[in-house]
């Protein structure tokens, strides 16, 4: 018997505990601004990074989170809430307008002016 175990279940068992006791003890995180693995001890900050993509925020290592000053924290979109949801989407830039349909079987045509100039 392999180990002990005479039941092919009691292996399949203890190896299956093996495993889950072996990948969540020596689980690591990855940090998103230098990608190196690290404990969650060493990664207990996050931070957003909106020039690597991340607009909310990540965890990232503590080094690489007392090295981001509030300039690379600062978000690159801005975030307007639509009440419908949007089927199709048409941008004008020579009339700076923004057109919109929806779900709800409504045309909108929305004034972008304040978002382009």
């Amino acid at each position: 018997p392999l180990l002990g175990f005479e039941y092919p279940w009691c292996r399949f068992l203890f190896l299956f505990v093996a495993v889950f006791f072996l990948i969540f003890y020596f689980y690591q995180h990855h940090c998103r601004k230098c990608g190196k693995a690290i404990c969650d001890k060493c990664s207990e900050s996050t931070s957003p990074i909106p020039l690597l993509g991340f607009e909310y925020a990540v965890r990232v290592c503590n080094d690489c989170h007392g090295e981001l000053t509030d300039e690379d924290r600062t978000s690159l979109a801005q975030f307007y809430e639509v009440k419908h949801r949007v089927i199709s989407i048409h941008v004008d830039l020579s009339q700076r307008r923004l057109v919109t349909s929806g779900f709800d079987n409504v045309i909108k045509i929305w004034d972008i002016k304040s978002l382009v100039d």
